[in-house]
């Protein structure tokens, strides 16, 4: 591993985060970051600094009698563009494309939340992305979710 020092940076844009609780069951969450980082000394992008990223969730519960309810879950990420590898690092960068993930889940929960089983869809259009190309032609980073995968998650408090 080597340390390289990229200079003085420049960075310029806004972020925007909301939260919105549209009734007592219903809140939907979200946000935007746009961004331009460049390399001060030879104006060039910065790796892993992405123009555009955006996000938007939301959580919807429906109450059932006795206190139980089902939750219904989703979100959706969008990632421009970005750069990656270090710039004069040998093999250059490597522009990686955009990609957008898609998730899902529904869970029923009992009263007081003492036990609820939750069903999981994570990368649910199956958007294969690599968050990292090493320069040298063939190694990638590909992170978990860049495959489509399903799951189950099971809690249980004692309190």
């Amino acid at each position: 591993t080597g340390f390289t020092n990229g200079g003085d940076v420049e960075t310029s844009g806004f972020e925007l985060d909301v939260l919105a609780n549209i009734n007592e069951n219903f809140f939907v969450s979200g946000g935007v970051a746009v961004s331009d980082a460049t390399s001060v000394n030879d104006s060039q992008e910065i790796p892993f600094a992405p123009d555009l990223k955006y996000s938007i969730a939301g959580q919807y519960d429906i109450p059932m009698d006795g206190g139980r309810r089902i939750q219904i879950n989703g979100s959706y990420v969008y990632t421009d563009e970005q750069l990656s590898g270090n710039i004069g690092q040998t093999g250059g960068v490597f522009l990686l494309p955009d990609y957008a993930i898609l998730n899902a889940s529904v869970g029923y929960f009992t009263e007081d939340d003492k036990l609820g089983i939750t069903l999981i869809g994570k990368n649910l259009t199956d958007e294969s992305y690599a968050t990292t190309f090493s320069g040298d032609g063939f190694r990638y980073q590909i992170p978990r979710n860049a495959d489509r995968y399903f799951g189950i998650d099971f809690v249980l408090n004692f309190n």
